[in-house]
């Protein structure tokens, strides 16, 4: 008889200590926001059919992405961010062969979701080398702005030393609709 209570003692241990563990990482984890605009103001789209590539482990301008849009005094835009494009991340080894892409205003805010830790590995992945394929992903970010003249951009960049990141076909577009 004491081992079962000794057992129903122990599993109710477990049974709360899940509970606390789930609560906890339910407070930590950021919720989901949403944000919305209404009627678009402006639209930018640049593109490009030659590639572009680097090795860079630091984030760099993609040459000719860089789009300006000008929210006018009293007003706050939503501006939307898309980046599509072939892409190919070769080299580097199996534990984290990334490379990766973000979109930022020429001031270096980062469009939501941002990696808050940028060039964070674990938040930014755009690509992987494993295996050695192209692709063609698909990246979409946003970010409210007032009254200002803003210019959004793509910057990429690799985690490790030997790889390389290649951008080719791609097509970047910013949409500013009134908040």
């Amino acid at each position: 008889m004491f081992w079962v209570n000794s057992f129903s003692k122990m599993a109710g241990v477990v049974a709360i200590s899940a509970i606390v563990a789930l609560l906890i990482n339910y407070a930590i984890v950021e919720p989901a926001s949403e944000t919305g605009g209404t009627g678009l103001r402006a639209v930018r789209a640049v593109r490009e059919d030659n590639a572009s590539s680097t090795s860079s482990q630091a984030p760099i301008d993609l040459p000719g992405s860089t789009v300006s849009i000008t929210v006018p005094d009293g007003q706050t835009y939503l501006f939307v961010a898309r980046l599509s494009g072939e892409t190919l991340c070769t080299g580097g080894d199996a534990t984290e062969p990334f490379c990766y892409v973000r979109l930022v205003t020429g001031g270096g805010l980062e469009l939501k979701p941002s990696s808050q830790y940028a060039p964070d590995p674990a938040d930014a992945a755009w690509d992987s080398s494993d295996p050695d394929d192209a692709e063609s992903p698909l990246l979409t970010r946003s970010i409210a702005l007032g009254p200002g003249i803003y210019q959004i951009k793509v910057q990429m960049w690799v985690n490790r030393a030997g790889m390389t990141i290649w951008l080719d076909d791609w097509h970047f577009t910013v949409e500013a609709y009134r908040k």
